[in-house]
């Protein structure tokens, strides 16, 4: 079975990793070692990037990709291959190793519980984080690199572990002020008060707004001039502008005032 990586992983040593031995099998580092990245969905290789990237080293014989698969990535099957050379007088060697780029969705099933799945779900919805896509216009893409230069995506603001633990947050305050409901757990609770998921998820939105003020603090937010926005004229017509031209249209205008 190949590997199963989410979209915006970062990767580590856990993950697309070599192991090099000498004919003893004891553990050895090589003269040069590189890796490529190939998208192989449509049965074609195609390359990522490029082909001579250069792995991390854990310890001795040991090395690893250290990428982050982009949250625009196609999904499906990709191929990372090796090419090493002993010494420096010695023949190349090349390896090759298949692995399977997936939905992050597919992996809640193994991290969460149906119940924290749902919930995490319906505070996407209440923060409007559930369709970066459509709901984010002032926000670039994430990720520097793309796999698929022609469909890049936004990302989401918050993961799945951060809104978990807004959540808990949540449980928490419920049971901050005697007496104790005896629901310790986001699933405990859902299940035995459903009616409390919205104490849950006021609590969740308010900690995950704030962390994300705290965020535009210490970045001290602004937008370049170049930094395309979307009008509405009073007859509905949709113009895209740069907020640059923007202002010097705002100029005109009040100039001729």
């Amino acid at each position: 079975m190949s590997l199963k990586l989410p979209l915006g992983k970062i990767l580590g040593p856990d993950d697309l990793s070599i192991a090099l031995t000498d004919a003893d099998g004891h553990p050895t580092d090589v003269h040069s070692i590189t890796y490529a990245i190939y998208d192989v969905s449509t049965g074609v290789e195609v390359p990522i990037g490029p082909t001579d990237r250069v792995p991390v080293r854990k310890e001795v014989g040991f090395y690893y990709a250290s990428i982050k698969i982009p949250e625009n990535a196609n999904l499906g099957t990709y191929r990372i291959r090796w090419t090493f050379q002993e010494t420096q007088t010695s023949p190349t060697n090349t390896v090759f190793e298949d692995f399977t780029v997936a939905d992050p969705e597919i992996f809640l099933a193994d991290l969460y519980s149906p119940i924290q799945a749902d919930m995490i779900r319906r505070l996407r919805i209440l923060l409007r984080d559930n369709n970066p896509d459509r709901n984010y216009h002032f926000r670039p893409p994430t990720s520097e690199g793309t796999i698929n230069e022609f469909n890049r995506v936004f990302a989401y603001i918050w993961t799945d572990e951060e809104l978990i633990e807004y959540m808990e947050r949540g449980v928490d305050y419920v049971n901050l002020w005697p007496p104790e409901t005896g629901y310790n757990t986001i699933d405990a609770m859902v299940s035995g008060k459903p009616a409390w998921r919205q104490m849950i998820l006021m609590a969740a939105i308010a900690h995950a707004t704030m962390a994300l003020s705290l965020n535009w603090i210490a970045d001290e937010f602004s937008v370049v001039g170049e930094t395309e926005i979307v009008v509405v004229l009073p007859d509905d017509t949709e113009v895209t502008l740069s907020i640059e031209e923007l202002f010097e249209l705002y100029d005109e205008v009040m100039r001729e005032k």
